[in-house]
């Protein structure tokens, strides 16, 4: 099996004063690894990036192409806006979709392209983080930023050899809005691709630049870095074959989506986690949000 899955998120936001912590000389070379994954960072003086990552196929060890471990957070002081963007085609023009006698379904399309649900809100902090020690089993990698400070923990799962665990933690140094993507594993090639889905939402294999094709109709990956919600997808995750043949795979925990029930009301319409296949950064590898800038739990 050539499968490599990243389960988050069990997520916390918190806001409190900054508090420094000693964590010694750095690891060098820190690695998880048992008999289906071995993942080894390297220290750069950029922070810990991945250098390797090693999936056990049927027949052999298969090495993952262009390994990143970069992490980003999305940061806002001001309350993110959800006023739809407009939409021009390749000529730069505006395209009037949908047309006025589809009125029954221009509000869920605007609300699908504000500036949140097309990953243009807030401002972006990417970073390789510069602190790591082993605990138990895993290990912790921390990066204290102007607007949070960050915690990862790192772990593999005792039951599902081929799948890594990660728990992010943040503590706000300032208030305001706040999102949490799952690390990059990897960089992948745009113009080679064994197929990529969002389940429910859309799903190809190859980008599709012309962004009502993809991004309403379904029609392959669309080229922008949308973030969906989850509340049409039919699984709460994000997955990618890449052109090794490995299937990568980022899927939230339980309980970090909406339910679409809560107590004694409708509560379908919140937007908790958010679904993606090209991250902030332009870069085609599966990613999953939460919570989502300006909306439930964000701050």
């Amino acid at each position: 099996m050539n499968r490599l899955s990243l389960y988050s998120f069990n997520v916390v936001v918190l806001l409190s004063a900054f508090l420094a912590k000693a964590y010694g000389q750095p690891l060098q070379s820190p690695k998880l690894e048992n008999s289906a994954l071995r993942v080894n960072w390297v220290h750069t003086n950029e922070g810990y990036q991945l250098q390797r990552v090693l999936v056990n196929g049927q027949q052999n060890w298969r090495p993952l192409s262009d390994v990143s471990g970069q992490y980003t957070v999305l940061y806002s002081s001001e309350q993110p806006g959800m006023e739809a963007q407009v939409i021009k085609n390749k000529n730069g023009r505006e395209v009037q979709f949908p047309e006025p006698e589809y009125r029954y379904i221009i509000p869920t399309w605007k609300a699908n392209t504000s500036a949140v649900s097309l990953n243009k809100e807030g401002r972006s902090v990417s970073f390789y983080p510069q602190q790591c020690k082993a605990d138990g089993n895993g290990l912790v990698f921390t990066q204290n930023t102007d607007v949070a400070d960050i915690e990862a923990s790192w772990k593999l799962d005792p039951l599902h050899t081929h799948d890594l665990r990660v728990t992010i933690q943040l503590t706000a140094r300032a208030a305001g809005y706040y999102s949490i993507a799952t690390p990059a594993l990897t960089v992948n090639d745009k113009k080679k691709f064994g197929w990529a889905i969002i389940p429910g939402i859309f799903q190809g294999n190859s980008i599709n630049n012309n962004f009502i094709d993809a991004y309403a109709y379904g029609h392959g990956i669309p080229g922008q870095p949308v973030v969906v919600r989850e509340r049409t997808a039919s699984a709460l995750t994000s997955i990618l074959t890449n052109k090794e043949g490995v299937t990568l795979a980022v899927t939230a925990e339980p309980g970090a989506a909406r339910h679409p029930w809560l107590s004694d009301k409708s509560t379908q319409s919140e937007w908790l986690l958010g679904l993606s296949m090209i991250n902030r950064n332009q870069q085609l590898t599966p990613t999953l949000y939460h919570p989502v800038l300006g909306q439930k739990n964000h701050s």
